[in-house]
């Protein structure tokens, strides 16, 4: 036998036996990532002993790995330079920082801001506000537009970050003339969490609805809150519950 055909044979031998293990190794990971369907029925029982309906296709069936990223929000100086071209002096109401000029009112409070001016505002697409938005400054990357609510939520890999949004209104001159916002600035930071589920949440439900209820809708996504005893803003991975009756929580 030719050395030519036993390198062809042992070249084909070793490309078997790598897409043999990458198989074995992917459908390892699948199985590991697979929540068990008696841990779902378990946990629909319990929900119900605690007063709760919720149908198993609501419950995760798959731990999830996400990657967290880095938050910050805009300060009162960038917002105040977005919106009137300087820096001008805060008033405090408050916890509020209120700036003022021209007609137009910038309100900041924490990480939410309101900006608003006397021009009444008309109907817009989601391409012009997204257009304004983007010279203003105020980064739109992953974010979703909802034309039922008239706000963008923001998205990082696919998944939300709850509670955050923006609502924003033209003028008839297509200027901005109003901002409702809870909107972040985000960044990868390397990080990511694995193994997340929603049963660890499962007993707080009764604390937090009380006398029960009918669950919806069950939502993974980030949530924001301030790294223990500083002012240093985190995400964190957590559920958005639902009931039936509009009742809602999230938990983290």
């Amino acid at each position: 036998m030719k050395w030519s055909s036993v390198k062809t044979i042992l070249l084909g031998m070793l490309i078997v036996m790598n897409i043999f293990v990458i198989s074995a190794l992917m459908v390892r990971r699948l199985s590991s990532e697979r929540i068990p369907p008696v841990a779902i029925s378990a946990a629909v029982d319990a929900l119900e002993n605690s007063g709760f309906s919720c149908d198993a296709a609501l419950l995760p069936d798959k731990y999830i790995t996400a990657d967290i990223p880095s938050v910050s929000f805009y300060s009162p100086v960038e917002l105040s330079r977005m919106f009137f071209g300087s820096q001008l002096a805060f008033q405090t109401s408050g916890s509020a920082l209120i700036a003022r000029s021209d007609g137009a009112e910038l309100t900041v409070d924490g990480e939410a801001f309101v900006y608003k001016t006397e021009a009444e505002p008309v109907e817009a697409s989601e391409e012009r506000l997204r257009k304004k938005l983007r010279e203003l400054g105020i980064s739109l990357r992953g974010a979703a537009y909802s034309p039922e609510q008239e706000i963008f939520c923001c998205y990082y890999g696919g998944y939300p970050l709850l509670e955050m949004y923006l609502r924003a209104k033209l003028d008839a001159e297509g200027e901005i003339c109003s901002i409702e916002a809870r909107w972040p600035k985000l960044s990868a930071s390397g990080a990511a969490s694995s193994g997340i589920n929603i049963f660890s949440h499962l007993p707080r439900f009764s604390e937090v609805f009380k006398h029960g209820g009918t669950v919806k809708r069950i939502r993974f996504g980030y949530a924001l809150s301030k790294r223990g005893g500083t002012d240093i803003y985190e995400l964190r991975p957590a559920w958005r519950v639902v009931l039936e009756d509009g009742r809602s929580h999230v938990f983290k």
